[in-house]
């Protein structure tokens, strides 16, 4: 958060983990990530439901 700099899109964890730890590395200043998760839903109605 202390920087604009930011991990490729993942859907691994241990992607944005291993990131965020090789960035520490070479900023060691840098403790504090962001996490952006999205979330999909997809909703069927079942039969007499009103919409």
């Amino acid at each position: 958060m202390s920087c604009d700099t930011a991990a490729a899109p993942s859907e691994e964890f241990e992607t944005a983990r291993d990131w965020a730890f090789s960035h520490t590395g070479r900023n060691p200043s840098h403790r504090q990530y962001r996490e952006t998760v999205t979330r999909f839903w997809r909703m069927t109605p079942t039969d007499g439901e009103c919409l």
